[in-house]
């Protein structure tokens, strides 16, 4: 199991049949080739809204990007709007994960307080994870049309809306299996292996907002596998650790650690078949962790167990993601502990580095836990919502200063990274806002996205304007399956700073209106820009109006100052002008008959027609 997403190998038929609704297909048609053609196939060519993840950010190193199927599916085929894309995660069961999708039009503008829905387990996908998308459960999709669940949530200021994704409850008992950790990142998922969806556990996710055709969307499906069931305390045959009659541990690395096998006897009938509080059976996957020669740790398998009243020898087997030694580094090699009384919820790291000249077998395997990183390691956080880069922010004295509108409710999103770009998921955090000693002024309300049970709303806490040495707001939560924390800020000041000349002017020195915002893992080091965001209040909207009374013709150019502005009418030379006064008024004088009047400001053009008697 590894720490980073890395590229992974994506499904053959399940995008197809999502799309199409036929029977089992097992691999895409060749470039040029359809099945299932449309007849309208210009229809798809010029989508109205473009809808993007920005976080997670995925790219072909944590994911898989699935160009034969957009090239099919959009040029080929004509099902989907042009520039689909097609993406496929794995993520650890049981955990969280928030994705942000960022709407915008086709000029690239965002498309603020917009609705989006969320198509989850979409018709014919075969998805078999009954996820809850903010807290509404999508079912199965077995052979339906139908989604298995649509949730609408409206965009933000920015362009930007989360979808909260929990983990569903169960796969078994809805036509799948959890599947063991992937064996490599670039292991084939069981759908693709079998062709065979009941032996997979995933979820197909669209977002829409005008439709199949007219959107240029992009799909995400999320691959559940299974995590550590349970871990060892101590070392397998002591308390707590199965316990019986004398015991006897016995450990066979077979072939370089492939199917190794460590065996648990006992001289008499078991009395204690439990690890760290949970009975052990057949299937599950169990980190041991705690043996007195290091070189048997790992993950494992249950291929055998024992119970109370009998001598049953309980059999692990090394699980197929830790049966060599690359696999075990420390740069890749970590687990999620679900259940456990001591255990449960931890995140455990293999914390040695191996060379090519380590075996399994041979090598000291060693655990460690402080979620996807080591405890002396350092974490950094990264903004990816909003999206900040040269053209609309300064960094500057450690702090990323950007503007947004008074009274904005805009999402932030933090990505955690460990030092060797792992990801730092199922990690405690804190969100600080308005530190102490900052001077930060603005009122402000904010809350972890998904904070109440299953992720169905969001409660907001107001900061407390009153503290000027202490944090004014510390909001805490835990960062998800892409070590996102991803919370709603919302601004409530009636006065804010004048609309800046430019979204990278610098900020005001006197005057200025902002909130701060930095994160941080709860007991590691970390390193963090502060979020500087400066409220304004915008510019009126620019306005222009035209009218004609008698042989006269007034044109209005409404907030507009500064802005080079034009004005042709017919019979008149063409006028140039930057307004300099919020409402610009002027009158000419036309002749009679058609006069065709024009006026260009600020990106705004009004065409009118008179006709003058």
């Amino acid at each position: 199991m590894t720490v980073s997403i890395k590229k992974l190998s994506a499904i053959t038929a399940t995008l197809l049949l999502s799309l199409v609704g036929v029977g089992a297909i097992s691999s895409p048609a060749h470039a040029g080739e359809c099945e299932f053609p449309v007849e309208n196939q210009k229809a798809n060519d010029n989508p109205k809204a473009f809808i993007s993840l920005i976080s997670p950010v995925l790219t072909d190193d944590n994911s898989i990007r699935r160009y034969d199927f957009e090239g099919k599916f959009t040029l080929d085929c004509d099902w989907f709007g042009v520039g689909m894309q097609f993406n496929q995660v794995y993520v650890p069961y049981g955990m969280k994960a928030t994705l942000v999708f960022h709407a915008a039009n086709p000029a690239g503008a965002p498309l603020a307080f917009t609705n989006v829905k969320l198509r989850a387990n979409k018709g014919f996908s075969l998805s078999n994870a009954p996820i809850r998308v903010n807290g509404v459960k999508a079912r199965a999709s077995q052979n339906s049309a139908a989604d298995g669940g649509q949730v609408t949530a409206k965009t933000d200021q920015n362009g930007n809306v989360a979808f909260v994704i929990s983990p569903p409850d169960d796969c078994t008992a809805l036509y799948g299996t959890l599947p063991s950790p992937p064996e490599s990142p670039d292991t084939e998922t069981p759908r693709d292996k079998t062709s065979d969806s009941t032996m997979d556990c995933y979820s197909q996710l669209l977002p829409e907002i005008t439709g199949e055709k007219t959107d240029s969307s992009q799909f995400v499906e999320i691959h559940y596998y299974d995590a550590a069931a349970y871990a060892t305390t101590g070392a397998l045959g002591t308390q707590g650790n199965l316990v019986g009659g004398d015991i006897t541990s016995t450990y066979n690395n077979m072939t370089a650690g492939v199917k190794a096998t460590l065996k648990i006897s006992s001289t008499t009938n078991w009395t204690d078949t439990t690890i760290d509080g949970m009975d052990v059976k057949v299937g599950d996957v169990v980190l041991v962790k705690n043996q007195a020669s290091a070189i048997q740790n790992g993950l494992y398998d249950v291929t055998s167990a024992g119970a109370v009243g009998n001598k049953v020898d309980f059999i692990f087997t090394r699980d197929g993601s830790n049966d060599e030694i690359l696999e075990l580094d420390k740069s890749t090699q970590s687990t999620l502990v679900l259940s456990g009384t001591a255990n449960e919820g931890q995140t455990w790291k293999q914390t040695n580095t191996f060379g090519i000249n380590d075996e399994v077998g041979t090598a000291d395997i060693t655990w460690a836990t402080s979620g996807n990183v080591e405890p002396a390691e350092t974490v950094t956080f990264t903004p990816l919502t909003p999206f900040l880069d040269a053209s609309n922010s300064i960094s500057q004295n450690g702090s990323v200063q950007s503007y947004t509108p008074l009274g904005s409710k805009i999402l932030v999103s933090f990505q955690a990274m460990g030092s060797t770009g792992t990801l730092a998921r199922n990690l405690p955090v804190n969100v600080k806002i308005n530190l102490a000693n900052s001077g930060a002024n603005a009122l402000v309300a904010a809350g972890i996205v998904g904070n109440t049970a299953n992720g169905a709303s969001t409660t907001v806490t107001s900061a407390d304007a009153t503290k000027l040495t202490s944090d004014q707001l510390v909001l805490s939560g835990t960062t998800d399956a892409f070590g996102l924390v991803t919370f709603l800020l919302n601004n409530s000041d009636i006065a804010g700073e004048p609309a800046p000349a430019r979204p990278n002017s610098p900020v005001p020195e006197t005057g200025a209106k902002f909130v701060n915002v930095v994160a941080e893992v709860v007991g590691m080091t970390s390193i963090a820009d502060a979020l500087e965001l400066h409220y304004f209040k915008p510019l009126p909207p620019t306005s222009i109006t035209a009218v004609a009374s008698g042989r006269k013709i007034t044109v209005t150019i409404n907030n507009a100052i500064g802005k080079t502005s034009t004005i042709t009418i017919t019979g008149r030379p063409k006028v140039t002008l930057k307004p300099t006064v919020a409402k610009k008024v002027l009158a000419y004088t036309v002749k009679k008959g058609k006069i065709t009047v024009k006026v260009v400001s600020n990106g705004k053009t009004v065409t009118k027609v008179f006709t003058i008697k």
